[in-house]
């Protein structure tokens, strides 16, 4: 039986944008009775080895492929153009065959039926084997922050792309990009993070001894980096303004240091990336912003269940819904609270 075989070509995403993409095309496969070829992660935005150190670029060593023929060529198509309207049948002809390897173009079209009808089918097939392959990457390496034997709760606040500023007339500025957004002050490219009322949470939880509580964050190093990498693309935007900009994020930094050190780990250097996945993975329960890298390595790395991921806003406005999961936790495992 000749099977067709479907890749996804992933370029200049973060490692949540890259999981969800790698998923969806391996549900794609398995829905339509192909095979996944897994093609290396793209790790300019992540680091150099992400896919060895998550483990998955050993896809391979887990799902062998010994009958894929050598020097397949590769078709790139967008995934709308993968299916017909009914997201019943592959499309073109030279993919059914197996004479190519389809190379999906990945693109967010969520508001198109065609795409909303694929989701459904597709939700109950094979998901891509993300917490297998990170146990197979642990084999060869150290966790940098493995389990303590305590409940561990992860608060995730992603801060460096979501900040805006205030310029002088008014105009407000996206970290993101650099772009004004005028002088609206509820326009925000993402809801913005309240961090006092997240560490003050964090302190609250910590205050129970079963729970071993990390607070792990990006910091503002992306908006301080971009405000003195990309200052001539703000009109009017002068160097003494820009300085007294980057000024305030840095003041705003400061507040995790309120925060015992043992308790939090803040900025996205390479380490700090390696470091903030296998805390995640890790984890008990997540309380994060927005943005799919937490959700992605604790859901998928860690194998936390959805009830026991948590909306910032949410956990902030009722908290006990996190301590009546922490209690669940603790009834099922009373060795983890030193009882």
């Amino acid at each position: 039986m000749i099977q067709h075989r479907i890749a996804v070509k992933v370029t200049w995403a973060g490692l949540g944008d890259q999981m969800m993409q790698m998923d969806l095309i391996h549900r794609i496969a398995a829905f339509s009775q192909g095979r996944y070829v897994h093609l290396p992660m793209f790790p300019k935005r992540i680091f150099p080895d992400v896919g060895d150190f998550t483990g998955i670029d050993l896809y391979h060593r887990l799902h062998p492929d010994p009958d894929a023929p050598p020097d397949l060529p590769q078709l790139m198509i967008d995934l709308v153009d993968l299916f017909d309207e009914d997201c019943t049948t592959l499309l073109p002809e030279e993919v059914r065959s197996g004479a190519v390897l389809a190379v999906v173009k990945f693109q967010y079209l969520n508001a198109l039926p065609k795409m909303q009808n694929l989701y459904r089918r597709i939700a109950q097939s094979a998901p891509f084997p993300f917490r297998d392959l990170y146990r197979l990457g642990l084999q060869g390496r150290p966790s940098l922050n493995p389990a303590t034997g305590r409940i561990r709760l992860v608060v995730h606040l992603r801060l460096g792309d979501t900040a805006t500023m205030t310029l002088a007339d008014g105009r407000r500025l996206t970290a993101d990009g650099m772009r004004i957004l005028g002088t609206d002050p509820t326009l925000s490219v993402r809801p913005p993070v309240d961090v006092a009322r997240a560490i003050d949470f964090c302190r609250h939880m910590a205050a129970d001894p079963a729970v071993d509580v990390m607070l792990l964050s990006d910091g503002y190093d992306l908006a301080i980096r971009n405000l003195k990498t990309f200052r001539s693309m703000v009109p009017g935007l002068s160097i003494e303004e820009r300085d007294s900009l980057i000024a305030q994020l840095e003041e705003k930094g400061r507040i995790f240091e309120t925060l015992p050190a043992e308790m939090r780990r803040v900025g996205e250097t390479e380490e700090d990336t390696r470091f903030a996945i296998d805390t995640l993975a890790a984890a008990d329960l997540v309380v994060r912003t927005s943005g799919g890298f937490a959700l992605m390595v604790a859901r998928h790395m860690g194998g936390v269940p959805p009830n026991r991921i948590f909306d910032l806003d949410a956990a902030l406005a009722t908290p006990d819904l996190v301590r009546r999961e922490i209690a669940r936790i603790a009834e099922a495992a009373p060795e983890r609270t030193g009882a």
